[in-house]
């Protein structure tokens, strides 16, 4: 990819299913925000050392949470 000088893009799925799984394992101290700054935070990670500019949406793929998350700024 950046051979070829283009961007990339890292779309991390079923995040609802991530946000159900953390919710239901620590119901007191569930924090939507944090749990989704803790996931992104962990893709930056793996991804920056590859590309300082790549970007990571948080999707779900399932229909009815499709519009929730990044999933309008991934269209943008």
């Amino acid at each position: 990819v950046k051979a070829k000088q283009k961007q990339f893009l890292f779309i991390r799925t079923n995040i609802d299913s991530d946000l159900r799984n953390e919710y239901e394992d620590h119901p007191r101290t569930f924090d939507e925000k944090t749990v989704l700054d803790r996931i992104r935070a962990n893709c930056l990670e793996y991804i920056r050392p590859i590309d300082p500019q790549a970007e990571v949406y948080l999707i779900s793929g399932h229909l009815r949470n499709c519009m929730q998350y990044d999933f309008g700024k991934l269209n943008e």
